[in-house]
């Protein structure tokens, strides 16, 4: 089964159709057909290959491991066509929302509210396999950004140790159904 993508290929350039080979799940996975995707400010800051973060100061994505190409679009909505071993409450032909918790980590931190923020990053990474690899340098680069403003450096400098694949420490709680 192939599937189609629009991806950030280079920064500030037009996207660029892509067409490959779909992913199988694998344990608690799930692959959806996209039937909707909802694009927001984090989607062209990854455009612009930088967050500014006040003062003139940009935090730019290279910095923090994030690697193109990448397929712009979250809190998505599709139809299930796909279900690995060990996904369970759900059948091929569902139609499903996903919502990446990034976004509700980037509000608390923008409303200072850190300790909550902390928690629900470190679920994320925590229900992550290291199978998910893109996933995982998504929710710590949240870490990073998150201990930094924090003013937490020896965190922010823990996370930023596992962003590189090699290094990234195996999940220690079974995964929540993901999508690829």
């Amino acid at each position: 089964m192939k599937m189609r993508s629009f991806q950030v290929c280079q920064c500030g350039a037009p996207l660029q159709a892509n067409e490959q080979e779909a992913p199988k799940p694998q344990g608690t996975q799930v692959l959806l057909k996209m039937l909707a995707a909802g694009v927001c400010h984090s989607d062209l800051h990854i455009w612009d290959g930088y967050y500014e973060i006040g003062g003139g100061k940009k935090l730019m994505l290279a910095d923090r491991g994030i690697k193109l190409p990448l397929t712009m679009g979250h809190e998505n909505v599709g139809e299930v066509v796909a279900i690995g071993p060990d996904a369970k409450g759900v059948k091929i032909g569902d139609v499903r929302l996903v919502k990446y918790q990034d976004d509700y980590v980037t509000l608390l931190m923008h409303m200072k509210r850190y300790e909550e923020a902390e928690a629900v990053a470190r679920e994320a990474l925590a229900s992550l396999p290291a199978a998910e690899e893109t996933s995982r340098q998504k929710v710590l680069n949240s870490l990073v950004t998150l201990y930094e403003q924090w003013e937490k450096l020896p965190q922010a400098e823990h996370y930023r140790k596992m962003l590189t694949p090699t290094s990234a420490p195996a999940a220690t709680q079974p995964a929540k159904a993901l999508v690829n």
